[in-house]
């Protein structure tokens, strides 16, 4: 059952919806209910997985940083070492001893760092990669959240996720243009350039605002179904009437 399925009765979709139902024991709060969405439970599966590779890597990539910083400690201390031998009041003889085995001791430890630092290349970039996709993903969020509140028809979606490149996340998680436009001035600048991306009347004998209605019944149908709430579900449920022309 899809949050866009469309019925020929409402009790065909009473049916779906009660097929749709599944329980669960919370513990505390005893029996608790939700609809089954499969499309949002893959995607939540997806973002799990997602996420679990991200910690296992981030959990390496901190245990190579702590080796990484052990061995440029232990760098350091023997150039300090080499430093304080070269001032030392020795024979040459015990001096050249020393020296030559803390050289073969800097040349080991930076043999070490050059492999971690190969070992964190890849983790680093992989992060990096993986942040960039997350932030495309939030923009394409923000942005199509915006274009649906100013009533773009669902066609015009594809067109407006590929506004997402003018758009950095702020520190305050808002999608903003180099120079602070928010996602709603620029769609708005877009719509004057391409007014197709609006849902169209349908003419004259029509309600003028059945359109933005009917996707507005969409909006809330799929709130209500995020919430679980059963009487909103039931209230703003798609009518074959009216969600087949729009």
């Amino acid at each position: 059952m899809g949050i866009f399925d469309e019925y020929s009765s409402r009790e065909e979709l009473l049916s779906a919806v009660e097929s749709a139902i599944s329980q669960r024991d919370d513990g505390e709060r005893g029996a608790v209910w939700r609809l089954v969405d499969d499309e949002r439970d893959a995607l939540k599966r997806r973002c799990e997985t997602a996420t679990r590779g991200l910690e296992r890597a981030r959990k390496r990539g901190d245990e190579l940083e702590s080796k990484l910083a052990q061995a440029d400690q232990e760098r350091a201390t023997i150039a300090a070492e080499l430093e304080r031998l070269r001032n030392a009041a020795r024979s040459p003889e015990d001096v050249q001893a020393t020296l030559n085995r803390y050289a073969q001791q800097a040349s080991a430890s930076q043999s070490k760092v050059a492999a971690l630092e190969a070992q964190l290349a890849p983790l680093r970039e992989e992060n990096a990669r993986y942040k960039e996709r997350e932030t495309r993903r939030e923009i394409e969020r923000q942005l199509v959240e915006a274009a649906r509140r100013l009533d773009c028809c669902e066609t015009a979606m594809r067109d407006v996720k590929r506004l997402a490149p003018m758009f950095r996340v702020n520190e305050d998680g808002i999608a903003v243009t180099e120079d602070s436009k928010l996602v709603s001035e620029v769609l708005r600048e877009e719509l004057a350039l391409s007014p197709h991306w609006l849902n169209r009347s349908r003419g004259g004998a029509a309600d003028p605002g059945s359109e933005r209605d009917a996707f507005g019944a969409r909006e809330r149908f799929q709130n209500a179904l995020e919430r679980g709430d059963f009487d909103d579900v039931v209230r703003y449920a798609p009518r074959a009437d009216s969600w087949n022309r729009s």
